[in-house]
């Protein structure tokens, strides 16, 4: 995952350029035309925001944190944008995401059964004197298509995102009555291969915020925590 993550901010950095489109003239001439089409979708650079769970398990609902702890973090790979007027434009890219579920501090915990599920356990009773960490991730590609208005430096976006997910994760790191560290992961919690959400922003000279609300949950029924949520963030460049 690090490697990966590497390697997106490697393709940041090598991509924040603008490509033109190309024709030829009737005399066989390369004519560039930088207006109507721009490889870099310049209002979905880095994304950072917060999801607000709004409907699903009340198990999950009930005992995950407060806001500000689950969120995503999106970087776009490679995006174009055609543009038939100058003020009105279409885009399309592809987006690495991550998504970060936390529980309440040191109250309940993530816990795996080893064939592809995981449940929110409270430590109360549980085995454990203390959960020092307890996540769930999941990680994939999203395909966000996007109607676009121009007002100068101000871009007003709107549209709907494709998202395929991978497997799961989860990681707990806990004390035992004992007092010894104990930590267990698991990597193949099942999910969704493909879900969509709706996704809006405003921004101004690449900076902005955005919204967006996704309907359905990345996990499996039964093998994961079922809800909705929206997400609140703001666009980096």
């Amino acid at each position: 995952m690090k490697k990966l993550f590497l390697a997106a901010l490697a393709a940041l950095a090598c991509m924040g350029l603008y490509a033109q489109s190309f024709e030829l003239s009737d005399d066989g001439e390369l004519i560039v035309d930088s207006d109507n089409w721009s490889m870099w979708s310049s209002d979905s650079s880095f994304g950072w925001g917060y999801h607000v769970m709004i409907d699903g398990d009340a198990e999950f609902l009930d005992n995950t944190t407060t806001f500000g702890r689950n969120r995503e973090i999106f970087f776009t790979l490679i995006g174009g944008e055609f543009r038939p007027v100058k003020f009105l434009g279409l885009s399309g890219c592809l987006d690495l995401n991550w998504d970060t579920y936390r529980l309440r501090k040191n109250a309940y915990y993530w816990e795996p059964d080893g064939n592809g599920a995981v449940s929110v356990k409270p430590l109360e009773g549980s085995p454990y004197l203390k959960i020092r960490k307890s996540v769930q991730r999941s990680f994939g590609f999203d395909l966000p298509v996007q109607l676009k208005i121009h007002l100068g430096n101000l871009c007003i976006a709107g549209g709907v995102v494709g998202e395929f997910n991978f497997s799961g994760v989860t990681l707990t790191k806990a004390l035992d009555q004992n007092g010894e560290k104990v930590k267990f992961k698991d990597k193949e919690i099942q999910t969704h291969p493909f879900t969509y959400s709706y996704r809006a922003s405003i921004t101004y000279d690449h900076l902005g915020i955005y919204g967006k609300y996704s309907p359905c949950s990345q996990f499996v029924q039964g093998f994961g925590p079922q809800f909705s949520y929206w997400t609140v963030g703001l666009i980096l460049w």
